[in-house]
């Protein structure tokens, strides 16, 4: 079984207490807790400590490979790849987003071709 919870407040120390209390009750249960906060990464690394647990961050996806991925998966040529790898890309900067390009994966090859001519449209 795995929680995900998203957006803890550690800076709450009754929050913070509680589900440390829930992590240590559940034992052989995962745990995913997940936040977008900076302050809260700081604070993170002492309930990190008193879980057992560890912190990582997410880093950012290349644009190449990205395109690679798209190129592979959608059996596109190289730039129709690079259009829809920076379409995504903008995307994603635009909702603050980090996402692995196989999250991609499932977009129907129809909503593809049509960013690819919308792309065309947009250079006219």
């Amino acid at each position: 079984m795995v929680f995900i919870i998203d957006e803890v407040d550690f800076g709450s120390r009754s929050k913070s207490h509680f589900i440390r209390d829930q992590i240590k009750e559940r034992l052989g249960t995962k745990f995913l807790l997940v936040t977008r906060n900076a302050a809260n990464t700081l604070i993170n690394s002492e309930f990190a400590t008193a879980t057992a647990s560890y912190t990582t961050t997410l880093s950012e996806i290349s644009f190449s490979e990205m395109s690679h991925f798209v190129q592979k998966n959608f059996e596109l040529d190289t730039s129709a790849s690079e259009v829809i790898a920076i379409r995504l890309r903008e995307t994603f900067h635009k909702y603050n987003l980090s996402a692995h390009p196989s999250y991609v994966a499932g977009i129907p090859r129809n909503i593809l071709n049509g960013l690819l001519q919308a792309n065309r449209r947009a250079a006219y």
